[in-house]
């Protein structure tokens, strides 16, 4: 088993339909066709952005019959990054410091 990039995993989270994937999933694992239904892509462009994913070591997946369910493998990397880029941030307008 491939050692966790989280750098790379972080890099894969900032496209923002990997994101809503990965939010979905987060509640519990999905079949693909349930997920497709839910982030309204293409089965090819869903089928990219799933791999992009399992590739990454953020979900993994299982076959049953001829579907395949996935499910995230790195919940406490997950619940970080989510609680991270779901928070609100303040912003603090940047000044010049004081000269002395």
């Amino acid at each position: 088993m491939k050692e966790f990039d989280v750098i790379n995993a972080i890099k894969i989270l900032t496209n923002p339909t990997r994101l809503e994937l990965v939010k979905y999933l987060y509640e519990g694992p999905s079949c693909a066709t349930k997920a497709l239904a839910k982030v309204k892509l293409s089965q090819p462009n869903l089928s990219q952005h799933l791999n992009k994913l399992k590739s990454a070591g953020i979900i993994d997946c299982k076959t049953r019959g001829s579907e395949r369910c996935y499910f995230i493998c790195r919940p406490t990397f997950v619940e970080e990054m989510l609680k991270m880029i779901l928070e609100k941030h303040e912003y603090k307008k940047c000044t010049k410091p004081e000269q002395e």
